[in-house]
């Protein structure tokens, strides 16, 4: 590959963990990444990349605690909706959404379930059911932790992450985890 960024020639591809861009707690193991030898820009191989945006998307509906704002802002993106949208549905102003996006301001529970149920809803039935919202903390506010690993053609949870979502998010069907 030849750097975009200093036109170098010289670079080592090789598998790396690595954050997810816009929610950090996601951690894509085992990933091609093709660094630049002589700047460090790199360049990170997503496979079936649509396929991981929804398995992403279903683990944020899907977590037990109260969705934090990057989580709100990815959900808001799935929606297609701006803030001012967004705040129309949910009835608050678009200051609202603005500060729940940058962590300023609590949602309050309600809205927090409307929002996944308008996500959930979007993405099809059964993605998240009415089943799931007693299981969702009004209280815990923590961002979403998962490490996924793309196997056998799909991307799977790997060990611990179960402990943060109500469901396996890369499953096509809501079933609910053992508390």
């Amino acid at each position: 590959m030849k750097c975009l960024r200093c036109g170098s020639e010289k670079s080592e591809k090789r598998r790396e963990s690595h954050g997810l861009v816009g929610l950090p707690g996601i951690i894509l193991v085992g990933v091609w990444v093709e660094r630049c030898l002589d700047c460090g820009e790199y360049e990170v191989e997503i496979p079936r990349h649509s396929r991981l945006m929804e398995v992403v998307t279903r683990g944020i509906l899907n977590k037990r605690g109260r969705l934090v704002g990057m989580e709100i802002r990815w959900l808001r993106g799935e929606l297609e909706m701006t803030g001012v949208e967004l705040a129309r549905h949910v009835g608050v102003s678009g200051e609202s959404v603005s500060k729940w996006e940058r962590d300023q301001m609590k949602q309050s529970p309600p809205v927090d379930l409307l929002l996944r149920m308008l996500v959930g809803r979007r993405l099809g039935e059964g993605v998240f059911p009415e089943e799931a919202l007693p299981l969702v903390s009004t209280e815990e506010r923590e961002p979403l932790r998962m490490r996924l690993r793309f196997d056998e053609g799909d991307w799977k949870m790997e060990g611990g992450s179960e402990k943060g979502v109500v469901s396996d998010p890369t499953q096509a069907v809501w079933v609910p985890l053992s508390l």
